[in-house]
């Protein structure tokens, strides 16, 4: 389940989605790039001597950095698919 933060919604719109309510690309390349930005900072830390990163353990959350949501923003409105509105709603409003 992912806690969404929809786009020029209020926090109070938030709501949890199943994968499966997404484009699989977009969640594909959220979950790449943690495991990009973890590589990377393993590979700092084994140069520079810092101790082993932590584990994470179960009910970790991960948050997309505000870059990251930005490239997502930009691409989405360049390709026209930018959502009006979350899931929820536009379910409710084919009915």
């Amino acid at each position: 389940m992912y806690l969404v933060k929809w786009f020029n919604f209020p926090d109070s719109a938030n709501s949890w989605e199943s994968a499966k309510e997404f484009e699989n690309d977009i969640v594909k390349r959220f979950w790449a790039d943690v495991l990009r930005t973890a590589t990377e900072r393993i590979e700092l830390m084994e140069k520079t001597g810092e101790p082993n990163p932590r584990e994470y353990g179960t009910g970790k959350r991960f948050t997309p950095s505000d870059k990251w949501l930005e490239r997502q923003s930009h691409n989405a409105a360049e390709a026209n698919a930018m959502p009006e509105t979350s899931p929820k709603k536009a379910r409710a409003k084919r009915r």
